[in-house]
């Protein structure tokens, strides 16, 4: 047997199936393409992790679009998550001058285009397609803890709240019932103990706390209560709408300008001119003689009792 043949035959017993299976076309050597080694994988692996590598412009995208076309068409459902839409021309048969006709009739594979039953979903409504919705409940616990930035003491609460809600069969549809069910666990459950005046705690106990007679709802209009309010009469309207800050750099920026025109020197530029020394006894010794007692006094012990004393 040739080459040739040992290839065909190797390719064809290596990849043989007795059930329903996925074409992924023909085996190749030395460039040639030989319509009788199929590669093929069975749909029974399908539900298996698998990688498709290649460069930009190799066909990764064309190998989902043919793997997602023979699963719709063994009847199974697919999910493809498409960021640019790549895939949602599943729905439109190939033209009949295409190149997936052309690869088809190169191959081997008699085929005629179709198009396949695709329902267009959007997350959040973003985007064209039906906007996808989910219960909390098949959210689940992990990765509603995910979205919501929850720390590890949060996500083990949810996992319990979720398990509690599986137990009793309560059905989590929104963030409502979720909240509802918070609500009803953790309702002003709390456990006390006080401290009296010689710091002796008092026995620790479980207390459920008394309900609030006022709403625990946020308040509907606030700013209607706010201006129904005599203060408002009074403070509601602002007086000076200038900050201190912005005062004093506009003082600031007319002393500059007033000092330029003067001819004195531009701000950020300083003269300094020494000042003469002080002669001694120009001022007569009460300087240098109050420095000197006030030192001796704070030195002193009466002089220490008062700084304590005024600490």
């Amino acid at each position: 047997m040739s080459e040739a043949g040992d290839f065909v035959k190797a390719i064809a017993e290596g990849y043989a199936t007795d059930g329903p299976a996925i074409d992924l076309g023909r085996g190749m050597h030395d460039g040639e393409v030989f319509t009788e080694a199929v590669v093929q994988m069975p749909i029974r692996m399908a539900n298996r992790h698998g990688l498709v590598a290649g460069a930009t412009g190799t066909g990764k995208t064309r190998t989902l679009q043919g793997i997602a076309e023979q699963l719709s068409a063994n009847g199974v459902p697919v999910f493809v998550a498409d960021i640019k839409g790549d895939l949602t021309g599943l729905a439109v048969p190939a033209p009949a001058d295409g190149p997936g006709v052309s690869r088809n009739a190169e191959l081997g594979i008699d085929a005629a285009p179709t198009g396949f039953p695709v329902e267009f979903l959007s997350v959040g409504g973003i985007g064209p397609g039906v906007p996808l919705r989910t219960t909390v409940s098949d959210f689940g616990p992990l990765l509603l803890a995910k979205v919501l930035g929850a720390n590890q003491t949060q996500e083990a609460s949810l996992g319990l709240v979720f398990h509690y809600a599986d137990q009793h069969e309560l059905p989590l549809v929104d963030l409502t019932d979720l909240r509802a069910l918070l609500t009803y666990l953790g309702s002003g459950e709390a456990v006390a103990s006080i401290l009296d005046r010689k710091g002796v705690p008092t026995p620790v106990v479980a207390s459920k706390l008394p309900g609030p007679l006022s709403s625990m709802e946020p308040a509907g209009d606030p700013g209607a209560a706010a201006k129904a309010s005599p203060l408002f009469a009074k403070y509601g309207t602002r007086v000076e709408n200038i900050s201190a800050a912005e005062i004093l750099k506009e003082r600031l920026k007319k002393e500059e300008e007033a000092g330029s025109s003067d001819g004195q020197a531009p701000a950020g530029k300083t003269e300094t001119k020494s000042k003469p020394e002080a002669k001694a006894g120009d001022d007569g010794g009460l300087v240098s003689d109050g420095a000197e007692a006030i030192g001796k006094f704070l030195k002193s012990r009466d002089g220490f009792s008062a700084t304590c004393s005024a600490s």
